[in-house]
Formats: structure tokens, sequence, C-alpha cells
């Protein structure tokens, strides 16, 4: 698709420049001559005008185009284009390599942590216990069984991430700006809905709460919409990223890493036409250091790692701009600094590596944090052996055991087996001292509270009390007391989910920043309107960008809300909403009392209901003036032909629901007549035509 859109536009150049030789050739020609025709010379000079407008046009054409085609390199399924003048190569690849090493070296540790919590969350955790102080693992036969008290708390704090999906609308920071604004609104939702965003976000949401950290990548994708170009946005794992030892912010990070484990034949499939002999510069294996265990058996020869690296440097105009690099070993594959077209501008116009790192509990010095996992991990293993010594207990005092003299003369075996009922013993001498029952002994009661402690102690330190899972203690049975515990126990996840909202928010940043660069073609969306009709509508990039001629471009803030709230969020907004509406605050004749009240009320959504209600007042205004004016009217029309449309409307308006407006009672005007007792003309034809009219049907014949 883009290979055809570029030899379309190279067909049309052909033909602009055919006819521009055409016209300077009659141009020249005219020019030779003693005299030139007026018209001929108006005609020639109107046609190099245009000619020249569509020279113009063209040329911003084929720069879009041009630019689109190149973006998107850092997407996995994307294609790179030939670059025309190298100053990346394998020297520069060479260092990016040795800058990598150290990168990776300084997350060594956390790597670590993260794979060894993810053992923890898939209960693997008993092959993780150390026994000897020393990090060394326990013995492989022994299998504990694990407990999922870990498990239940991480799930719970999940199910509160999705309760609060977030949405993302667009405020306009200039007055001018509103109309774009309003549209952003709409189709941001879309694109995150395009790539399946709630999805990512779950993803993400477990990542963080077992690792302690997640990220996601918002890049241009120049492979979708059938070679149109879309944005992408994906989940990257935490293994696969590397940056400076010691920066809290990435964005301060010199250079930063993303890596891909590709199939070599996929490798050779997108890049073999533009690096020769690609092939037979592969790998054999790609296989990481640093990987989750997985159940699966994952085959990686004939799998090498791609790199995408993102460094940023100064242009010559000193503005620092970001340049993308992707290589696999010394092998350069697309580089932004070898292409003319990014070289001054940057691979990307915002500036900045297109990643969200969110960290849940943070750490001074590293952009990621600690999770979950981390806090309880320790409670969990005291617990899952106490679980082991419990059962282990009470096998032994469920089953009957015996210390045999070895003078009894009695098999053992026989003595064991419980299906026999018959045991010979050898010897005449067989008396109670030949074996005694071994008991055993009970664990002590302070051993199951020490355990109920230490589960309390886990529910307190990940905040998931029984009363966040819907149970509760003695005394509490109504529906609105438990939703509203539930709700005073959640402040800790609506903390953490706020954490959240500021990454979305961040991530809404880079989306706005990718379609005010690559949204140059007019793209269509279908979205729901706020009465749940569907609408159409189109949008392009061309009032969002730099304008030279002003030097001027449009900014906007992100507002994020919950698309999806708690149940009790909900609950609690519609009986609000009912107390307002019993309270009379939504009748139009209290209009002035109920802004007051609504504006010194915080609540979701408070903005809409007071544009509602002044509204409604406005609206009620407007029908008591045409109220006013439809009696004036009325007394008109009945003094001038005798009909009672006065009283028709005022019983209208004193049975209309409304109430509201005073009813005129203008006294009727007397007809004026003449001497001999007929009505005068009034001037007015209507009015006079009307009264002809009524004494004509009032007229004894």
């Amino acid at each position: 698709m883009a290979q055809d859109r570029r030899k379309e536009f190279q067909k049309k150049a052909q033909q602009l420049s055919q006819t521009s030789d055409k016209l300077n050739a009659q141009n020249t020609e005219m020019m030779q001559q003693a005299s030139p025709d007026t018209d001929t010379r108006n005609k020639v000079v109107q046609q190099m005008s245009q000619l020249e407008g569509m020279q113009s046009e063209l040329q911003q054409q084929g720069e879009d185009l041009n630019r689109k085609l190149g973006a998107g390199m850092d997407s996995v399924n994307s294609a790179p284009i030939e670059s025309e003048s190298e100053t990346v190569d394998e020297k520069f690849i060479q260092k990016l390599q040795e800058i990598y090493k150290k990168y990776q070296h300084g997350k060594e540790n956390f790597d670590s942590r993260i794979i060894d919590n993810y053992n923890w969350w898939k209960l693997r955790h008993y092959g993780q216990i150390s026994t000897d102080g020393k990090g060394q693992t326990v013995d492989k036969k022994r299998k504990e069984p694990p407990s999922a008290w870990l498990f239940n708390a991480i799930d719970n704090k999940h199910a509160d991430y999705m309760d609060n999906y977030p949405e993302a609308s667009c405020l306009p920071v200039e007055e001018q700006d509103k109309d774009e604004a309003d549209k952003l609104s709409k189709i941001v939702p879309c694109i995150f809905e395009n790539n399946n965003y709630e999805d990512v976000y779950s993803r993400c949401a477990w990542y963080k709460l077992i690792c302690g950290a997640s990220c996601k990548k918002i890049t241009w994708d120049n492979s979708k919409m059938n070679g149109l170009g879309d944005i992408s946005i994906s989940k990257v794992d935490l293994l696969n990223i590397a940056w400076e030892p010691g920066v809290t912010n990435i964005q301060d990070s010199p250079y930063f890493f993303d890596r891909t484990l590709l199939h070599n034949d996929k490798i050779v499939t997108m890049f073999g036409e533009l690096v020769p002999d690609l092939k037979n510069k592969l790998g054999s294996n790609g296989e990481s250091e640093n990987k989750f265990m997985y159940d699966d058996h994952i085959d990686t020869q004939d799998c090498s790692m791609v790199f995408d690296c993102y460094y940023k440097v100064k242009s010559k105009s000193g503005k620092t701009i970001v340049h993308f690099v992707k290589y696999v070993n010394d092998v350069v594959l697309y580089a932004s600094a070898n292409d003319k077209r990014y070289v001054d501008r940057g691979y990307y116009d915002h500036g900045k590596y297109p990643f969200v790192i969110e960290p849940l509990f943070p750490m001074e010095g590293t952009p990621i944090g600690f999770g979950y996992v981390d806090i309880m991990k320790g409670t969990q293993a005291s617990l899952d052996e106490l679980d082991a010594a419990f059962l282990k207990n009470t096998k032994l005092a469920a089953k009957v055991r015996y210390v045999v003299s070895n003078q009894g003369g009695i098999n053992k075996k026989d003595l064991a087996n419980f299906e026999k009922d018959v045991i010979e013993a050898s010897g005449s001498n067989l008396d109670e001292g030949s074996f005694v029952q071994l008991a055993t002994k009970s664990l002590d009661s302070i051993c199951e509270t020490y355990r109920q402690n230490k589960i309390e102690e886990m529910k307190q330190t990940s905040n998931n009390r029984d009363i966040a899972n819907g149970s509760t203690g003695s005394g509490v049975t109504a529906a609105s007391a438990i939703a509203a515990l539930q709700e005073a126990g959640s402040k800790t996840s609506r903390d953490e989910i706020k954490a959240s909202y500021r990454a979305f928010k961040e991530e809404t940043y880079f989306v706005i920043e990718l379609i005010r660069q690559f949204y140059d073609e007019t793209r269509y969306f279908r979205i729901i309107g706020q009465q749940g009709q569907t609408e159409f509508i189109s949008y392009k990039n061309q009032n969002i960008k730099f304008n030279d001629g002003t030097s001027r471009m449009p900014v906007f803030d992100i507002s994020v809300k919950a698309h999806k709230s708690s149940s009790f969020s909900r609950l609690s907004q519609n009986e609000l909403i009912l107390q307002l509406f019993q309270l009379g605050l939504f009748n139009p004749q209290l209009v002035d009392q109920a802004v007051i009240v609504i504006d010194n009320m915080d609540f979701e959504g408070k903005e809409r209901i007071l544009q509602k209600i002044s509204q409604n007042g406005t609206l009620m205004q407007k029908i008591g003036e045409y109220q006013q004016l439809m009696l004036g009217m009325a007394q008109q029309l009945d003094m001038a032909t005798g009909s009672d449309y006065t009283m028709q409307i005022q019983a209208a308006i004193s049975t209309d629901g409304v109430g509201t407006v005073p009813v005129l009672t203008a006294p009727l005007q007397s007809t004026a007549t003449n001497s001999l007792g007929a009505a005068e003309d009034s001037g007015n034809n209507i009015v006079d035509s009307a009264k002809e009219q009524t004494r004509n049907r009032t007229e004894v014949s």
C-alpha cells in the first residue's frame, strides 16, 4: 500500500514536470515575439501561477508522504526505508552495545527480583525459599503446599483498577481551540479502543502489582490501516528495556533500549531487501539470560535479538531531538540519523522517548518501584511453613504408629498393615512389653493463634481486609453501610489508581502529539453521542499543527476520569441525584438557590448538572415571556373578534404543570364606534378584516 502511494505520487510529479516544461517553452516563445498578444500573455501568466501553486502543494504532499513512510520503524511489523547518507555505522552500533551492557548490568537486581516475584505469583515459590540464609534454593523434593493469601490480595487490587478504567478528555488552553479540543475528546478514546487498550491496561495492572512497575509504549506504526499508518499502544516487558542507572525519569537517560526476540526468517523478510546478505549475519540463538520461567518449552533456536535504541542529541537549532536506531548484532537495520528527513527534526516531533513507566511504590534513583509481592512474601512464607507444620501434625495424629521391640518376634510389615486382621508372632512370651503405641501430641492452640495473626497481618499490610471483599462483622447488615465501609477501606487503592491516571494522562499527551505529527490525511471515526446516538466524524491535523504564519501551535490540557466506576460510586451518585430531585433543586423556579447549593458541593459531574439547571432556568424564563406575549395577542384577538382565546390560554397555563408564570389579567379595552354604532376602522387591515367577519357572522338576516 505504501509503495503504491509512492508510485502514484511519482507519476503525478512527473506529469506536473512535463506540464511545467511545456508552459516554460510557450513563455519563451511568447517573449521572443515583437509584440505578444495581451490575452495570450495573461493566459500563460495565469497558467504559470497555477502551476507554481500545484508544485508547492505537491512538494508539501511529498514531504508528508516521505516522512510518514519513514516513520514507524520502531514497530516490529514495519519495514524501513533506504537512507541516502550514512552517519550510523558498525562502529556506532558497537558503541551502543557497550552502553547497553552497562545499562543492563545496572538493573540486574531488579530483573532477578521480578522473576522471583512472578514465581511467587504463580504459587511456585516453594522452590525459591532459602534454607541456609545465603539465598540458596530449597531441595526440589521439598514441595510445601502454598496458600493463596498473597494471590487473593493482588487479585482484589486488580479488581479495583478495572473498576476505575480511565477515560481522557481534552480541554483547550485558548478559546479558539475549543472545537479542536471537542473533536480530540471524541477521537482519542476511539484510538485507545482500536488498540484494545482495556486489555493493555489490565495486563499492565497485573504486572505493576506483582513486579512493582509497568511500562507502555506509544509509537507510530505505518503498517496499520493498510499502509496509511496509525498509533500503536502496547505493553512492554521490563526485562526487555534498559536505561541509565541512577535516573528517576527515563527522559533524563541519554539512551533508552528496547529489545525484541524475533525469528531470523521474519527479520530477513522485513529487512532482507535493504541489508545485503542479512541472513548470514544473524545469530543462531538470541535467548536472553534474564527471562521468566515459562511452563511452555520455547524454542529460541534460529532467533536473534533485535534492539531499538532511542537517544537524544542537540540539533543545529539547539533543540533536543530524539533519534532512533534499529539493529541486530552489528548490522544497522534503520537509523533516523541516516535519513535526511529526520536529521534535523528528530524521529518524533515531541522529542521524548515514547515510553511511560508507571511505578507502584516508587524508589529514589530509579524509575521503577516495588510491588505487593515484595511486601507480603515474607508473611506468605511464614504462613506456608505453618500450614505445612499443621498438615504434618494432623496426618501424624490421625495415623496409629507403634514402637516395636526387636525381641518381640512380631512381623513389622504385618503390624503396619491395617488390612490384616490376624498378625502372627514368634515366641511364647508375648505381652505388652513387646510393643507400645506411639502417641502424637497435637499442636498447642497458641500456634493456631499465631497463624491467624499472620493472616491478619497480611490483610492489614495489603489493605485487603474482609470488608473490602464484602464480609463484615456482626452488627453491620445494611447494604448502604457495607458499601460505605468498602469505600472507606479502599482509600489506598484510590491513591494507587490516581497515580495510574497520571501515567494515563502522559500516554494521552503522546497520542495527541502523534496525531499532530502524522494525521495529515482525513480519518473517520464512529462515536457514541451524548444521547447515545451513533455519530460519524472526520478529522485531520491541519488545525493543530505548528503554523509558521502565526508562530502558534494549539496546546491542550488532559482531564482523566473513571470510564467505569465502582458499584458504590454509581450507587452514591444515583442516590445524590434522587436527593437533589426530592429537595426540589431541579425546579426552574429555584434555579438561583440550586446553583448556590450545587456549586458548593463536590461530586463528579456537577458541572454538567449546573449547566442543565441553568438551561432549564433560561428556558423557563423564555416560556414565561412567550406566555405573556400569547396572552397579549389573545386579548387583542378577543377584542377584535369576540372570541375567548384569553380564557383558554389562561386555563392551559394554569394546568401545564409549570404554574410559575403570573397570568396577565389586563382589562379588555372597549371598541370605538361611530355615531351610528358601527365600529370604527382601526387602521390595521388584519384587525379590520377580523372585525368585519365577526359582524357578518353575528348579523341577523
